[in-house]
């Protein structure tokens, strides 16, 4: 069960449509996954390019059974779009579901550009699987080597566990702090 929680946009259609095509790639290869999508109806215009048939949309959840979806998944898939007209605001995005992703330590697959944070986080930190490159059998590559490798998978998710601390509100309140504490430069 491949798990994405939040809403489908411009910004995540191209791979969720990259991600069927690989889950057909993998069925030969005797690996059978099913992607879940938790989160409001995508609008037509986003529909039209999905192969809606194979995506089982639910409505959106809480962020108590978000937390419990993610944890129970078999692989958690956070896309950030390879085709859309704003890729500055896909280069810097943070989504707000990253740190919620690391801290279920469900085995992350992150599928955007390169020069992306969560691509460069994942990778930085060794705390996921990511792939950098828009072609589905390179995606049905990753998820492959994700799901044959047990050991490493495991080894990211623990990282992954690690890593979550630093996006915990905690973390945030402290950091937040620090910024107010600092004394303000005088303007000249």
């Amino acid at each position: 069960k491949v798990v994405y929680t939040g809403s489908v946009y411009a910004a995540q259609a191209d791979c969720l449509s990259r991600l069927c095509d690989a889950i057909d790639l993998l069925r030969p290869q005797g690996l059978s996954l099913e992607l879940h999508v938790y989160g409001p109806p995508p609008c037509p215009d986003v529909c039209h390019g999905l192969p809606m048939d194979q995506i089982c949309f639910h409505p959106p959840v809480s962020n108590t059974e978000s937390a419990q979806l993610q944890v129970q998944a078999d692989l958690l898939f956070l896309p950030l779009s390879f085709t859309c007209p704003y890729p500055e605001l896909i280069r810097t995005s943070a989504p707000g579901k990253f740190g919620e992703y690391l801290a279920s330590g469900t085995p992350l697959l992150v599928h955007a550009p390169e020069d992306s944070f969560p691509t460069t986080f994942v990778r930085q930190h060794d705390c996921g699987a990511a792939c950098s490159v828009a072609r589905s059998d390179s995606l049905a590559a990753a998820i492959a080597g994700m799901l044959t490798d047990p050991r490493s998978c495991e080894a990211r998710r623990q990282r992954a566990l690690e890593m979550a601390e630093g996006f915990s509100e905690k973390a945030n309140r402290s950091r937040f702090s620090r910024v107010l504490s600092r004394p303000m430069a005088r303007a000249a």
